[in-house]
């Protein structure tokens, strides 16, 4: 889970990610979630890691207060929150980043 209490300049982790898909996570043996996880770091830069963290923390704030289910999330979830995101005027660099963000979160999830 993409926690808000983990300093702002370290990444997620995807044992974080992982854990924020409840239940299944905890039945994978730790260090296949740690080796996945260091696939995870390794994949994208400390900068992208730390901009997909606030996006996602970002959507899951969004399905939070709609009662929707950030992962695994609708396609619906997530069309509806970029279109939510397009109508108060966030660029669509910024928008197509938060839906690589989803999508990585729910790639580490599954």
């Amino acid at each position: 889970m993409l926690t808000e209490s983990r300093d702002r300049k370290s990444p997620a982790t995807g044992t974080e990610i992982l854990a924020s898909a409840g239940s299944r996570a905890s039945a994978l043996p730790a260090t296949e979630v740690e080796a996945a996880s260091g696939y995870a770091r390794a994949e994208k830069a400390p900068a992208t890691r730390r901009a997909y963290r606030s996006d996602f923390r970002l959507f899951r704030a969004w399905c939070s207060d709609r009662g929707a289910d950030a992962l695994p999330a609708a396609p619906e979830t997530v069309a509806t929150f970029l279109a939510f995101e397009a109508t108060h005027r966030v660029k669509p660099s910024t928008i197509s980043r938060r839906l690589a963000a989803i999508r990585f979160a729910h790639k580490l999830a599954a």
